[in-house]
């Protein structure tokens, strides 16, 4: 097997651990039911076929163990702060649109666009040249050093 055919491999290997893992979180670790495992290993094998890693991006492991907790506190944080705007009788909301320049490659844009959609309270909507414009629900936060800090994290994992 030559080394082009033999990193695919390892990629989707690695792709499906991953995914299977997943899946097992999701069944709760309930995987002595026969049809909950078949569809577990289905959809991983599946999910690894489709999910590509991102083209001239070289992931590290420890940027993105690093990544999961710091990821996970902006998303609960952000999902507080959304149901504290929602539930607020004057809803304080001061949406709008800010842009933040982009300084790295396609792969690293693209993964931090990505991100930024997964986090509540914040969309991208465009990538125009070499700015990213996101969707907020209120400018007067500190988002634009929120988008600094996320890429610099980001940058750890791929390069």
């Amino acid at each position: 097997m030559n080394t082009k055919a033999s990193q695919r491999l390892v990629g989707f290997l690695v792709r499906f651990l991953v995914f299977a893992g997943l899946w097992w979180v999701l069944a709760e670790g309930r995987l002595h039911d026969p049809w909950l495992a078949a569809t577990g290993v289905t959809v991983a094998a599946a999910a690894a076929m489709v999910v590509r890693p991102l083209e001239g991006c070289t992931v590290h492991l420890a940027g993105a163990a690093a990544f999961v907790p710091f990821f996970l506190d902006r998303a609960l944080r952000g999902g507080i702060d959304v149901a504290y705007r929602a539930l607020h009788p004057r809803m304080p909301l001061d949406p709008g649109f800010i842009e933040h320049p982009l300084r790295h490659s396609r792969a690293r844009t693209l993964l931090l666009a990505w991100t930024v959609s997964l986090l509540p309270g914040t969309a991208a909507v465009r990538i125009e040249g070499d700015v990213l414009q996101v969707h907020v629900l209120d400018r007067r936060q500190p988002v634009r050093r929120s988008l600094e800090e996320l890429e610099k994290r980001l940058n750890r994992i791929c390069d």
